[in-house]
């Protein structure tokens, strides 16, 4: 079987502008990812899909295959990652043999690993999933969670809110580092449809999604503390 990792990596991010290029720990987070990949050997081959001419020749440089630019419909703010990678897996330039298992990582999967590569792929390969993805515990149970728009709080489920948190089930997240799948797992994504799914869990202090500004000081935090308590 081979592993085809494809590494989504629009340009006009709004949040954290030009996000894909800012660098972490003094390195573009395009180019860590992209490098952490390449020189996996669990990965048989790195495709980047991106609009941006800066992120292609970054990509490339880091040993990634980027074979055109990204059409505009299919990068702008509402565009999800499911046709993104449906597409990419279309581009007849990267064909090298089909693609029995799809890695997807985005430049902001900081802490992907060979490590959580294969507990990816293990957890993959049990086979009675189409798509498995690394989750963090959210810390409190759903159940005694609140929502908030503008000012007005808003107790996010009445009817367990007064339960003990220690009796609701744990609720977890995408933690934003990794997703190993099958194609039609994309498949049903981009129509709109889950797919049968599991998760590798990390603790908390594992793994940062990063969206905002204090997601990336947090991001840096941690994965300078983690490589430290590693002694690298």
């Amino acid at each position: 079987m081979s592993l085809i990792a494809i590494v989504p990596a629009r340009g006009g991010s709004k949040r954290i502008p030009r996000k894909n290029l800012v660098p972490f720990m003094g390195v573009p987070m395009i180019e860590r990812v992209v490098r952490m990949l390449v020189e996996s050997v669990l990965v048989d081959r790195v495709v980047v899909s991106t609009d941006d001419p800066e992120i292609a020749v970054v990509a490339r440089s880091s040993g990634a295959v980027v074979p055109k630019l990204r059409a505009k419909d299919l990068s702008d703010d509402f565009t999800m990652t499911a046709p993104v990678v449906l597409d990419a897996l279309d581009w007849p330039d990267t064909s090298f043999g089909p693609a029995d298992e799809v890695l997807v990582a985005y430049p902001t999967s900081i802490f992907l690993d060979d490590s959580l590569i294969s507990k990816l792929l293990s957890r993959f390969r049990v086979n009675d999933v189409e798509h498995v993805f690394v989750a963090v515990g959210l810390g409190c149970p759903v159940g005694r969670s609140w929502s908030r728009k503008d000012e007005v709080w808003t107790v996010y489920n009445p009817s367990t809110f007064f339960e003990r948190s220690q009796d609701l089930p744990e609720a977890f997240c995408d933690s934003g580092q990794g997703y190993l799948s099958r194609r039609s797992a994309w498949e049903k994504m981009a129509s709109g449809v889950v797919p049968t799914s599991a998760a590798v869990v990390v603790d908390r202090w594992a793994a940062v999604d990063i969206d905002t500004e204090s997601d990336f000081k947090l991001a840096e935090a941690v994965y300078r503390a983690s490589r430290n308590s590693r002694g690298k």
